[in-house]
């Protein structure tokens, strides 16, 4: 009897967008297609769990939000709180005197305010401009004094050497899983990773893990293909994540590689 699958987990950045930030007419046409039939539609990013809006307007739908890196997760439609993984006060604590250790700008998120925390001296001016422009999500100066101790799902510190400064980080923050961006380190509290995040949600929906595929590109989606039933890495994904992955797409997230594995599973009759 041939497995079909129920939920459908996708990665945002690599994955899901184009590298210029966009969803294409394709990805959103077969992602409404499987929508409409019933199909479970989850994103799974690092993002904020709050910042998703522009990319829901494309899909013309109210996907499953799980972000901060397996952190927070939102219900479809209502976006109501389904679960959320805070970091400690000893871990929020750590994170930013290793960031004043090594001179590097740390930030953070509190809930429920959607903006994001400077909780040190800004050290890379250019970096917050970038990530501004990419996320639009303001800034605001926090003293270190009145660092939250609770209701902190992610921090982040940015960086011009992330693959040197993220072994740094991990040997000063022990207590916290650390992953590389771009042009920043993305801390959230040991443990809790896409994977995570994704077996919650699935508890929640009433959905085996063996009936759900996850798409992704990245080393924080490493977990996340890990546990699903069917994990698909993309073409551009990095070595490690095609090395655990079931199956590497042969298009990138610029050629529609979402859509043409999703349309290539509906025509296998796996939905």
């Amino acid at each position: 009897m041939t497995r079909t699958f129920k939920l459908i987990a996708i990665d945002v950045d690599g994955t899901l967008i184009t590298s210029d930030q966009k969803v294409t007419g394709r990805v959103a046409t077969v992602l409404r297609r499987l929508h409409s039939q019933g199909i479970a539609i989850a994103l799974v990013t690092g993002r904020p769990s709050f910042h998703t809006h522009m990319i829901e307007e494309p899909l013309g739908f109210s996907p499953h939000i799980v972000g901060f890196n397996g952190a927070v997760g939102l219900v479809a439609n209502t976006k109501q709180v389904l679960f959320a993984h805070e970091m400690s006060s000893v871990q929020v604590s750590q994170i930013d005197e290793a960031a004043r250790t090594l001179g590097l700008t740390c930030c953070l998120y509190e809930l429920p305010h959607e903006n994001i925390q400077i909780t040190s001296e800004v050290k890379d001016t250019p970096l917050i401009d970038r990530f501004f422009e990419e996320s639009t999500t303001p800034f605001v100066n926090l003293q270190s004094q009145t660092l939250p101790t609770r209701n902190v799902p992610k921090m982040f510190l940015l960086t011009s050497n992330p693959s040197t400064d993220i072994l740094k980080v991990r040997a000063l923050c022990p207590s916290v899983n650390v992953y590389e961006e771009r042009y920043f380190l993305d801390c959230v509290p040991k443990g809790i990773h896409k994977g995570i995040g994704l077996t919650t949600l699935c508890e929640s929906l009433n959905i085996s893990l063996e009936e759900t595929v996850a798409f992704g590109d990245g080393t924080n989606d490493l977990e996340f293909l890990q546990t699903a039933g069917l994990g698909i890495a993309m073409k551009n994904g990095v070595d490690a994540l095609k090395q655990v992955a079931n199956r590497v797409s042969q298009f990138t997230n610029d050629e529609d590689g979402v859509a043409i594995e999703l349309e290539a599973m509906l025509e296998q009759g796996l939905f």
